[in-house]
């Protein structure tokens, strides 16, 4: 970035106006003018109801690419990308995993009959799965957690694990930044209108990424 003479501007920051970004920083409040305005602020995972992330235990897939030490056994919930690429990686580490998903199928959002190839393959892995299962309560005791599982017909399990990584969607990180102030529209699905050519609703303010519609994955953005 120096090498390319970008100067980078570690704060929180928000749009004040087209052109006009605020930036609280260490040493105080800052505010940079410029023709063209960036956001790319990315997503943040959706957190279930009842069950709060601690960042230990009840995990974000962040912390579950960094944990310490394997996990003997770890109850993945959400049978998308992200949990079952992180339970495959856990489960070849050595660890239990047990994966939960509310929908009858994993992947549910992709072809059927790959979901059913791949859900053969996870299982000769190890991987173990709950599915048309919702998780209802977790709650963190002595290091463990405490999980209640209800599947069809209410039926009530409780399982204990060491991890619990909730992996059940993103939402576009949006709050904070002052669009609703700016004029900057948001879809249905909470994103950022742009048009074509990734302009937003305000002059001179565009929006990339996680932010906009298409698909949450680091190559599109």
């Amino acid at each position: 970035m120096k090498k390319n003479k970008i100067k980078v501007i570690h704060g929180t920051a928000k749009l004040a106006a087209a052109g006009t970004v605020e930036i609280e920083t260490g040493e105080g409040p800052l505010e940079v003018k410029a023709s063209s305005v960036l956001l790319a602020t990315g997503s943040r995972p959706v957190q279930l109801p009842g069950i709060p992330f601690d960042g230990t235990h009840v995990v974000t897939s962040t912390e579950a690419l960094s944990f310490e030490d394997v996990p003997e056994r770890m109850v993945v919930v959400g049978a998308g990308a992200v949990g079952l690429e992180l339970g495959s990686v856990w489960r070849r580490l050595g660890a239990e995993v047990i994966v939960v998903e509310m929908l009858p199928r994993i992947v549910p959002f992709a072809d059927a009959q790959m979901s059913k190839m791949l859900q053969r393959y996870l299982k000769a892995q190890g991987l173990q799965f709950r599915l048309s299962t919702v998780v209802t309560e977790a709650k963190v005791d002595g290091g463990k957690v405490r999980a209640v599982l209800k599947g069809k017909g209410d039926e009530q399990e409780e399982l204990e694990c060491d991890r619990l990584l909730v992996a059940v969607g993103r939402r576009p990180f949006t709050g904070g930044l002052g669009l609703e102030k700016t004029g900057v529209e948001l879809d249905d699905g909470g994103r950022v209108k742009v048009d074509d050519g990734f302009a937003t609703t305000v002059s001179g303010v565009y929006a990339i990424g996680d932010l906009i519609r298409g698909p949450m994955l680091a190559q599109k953005a």
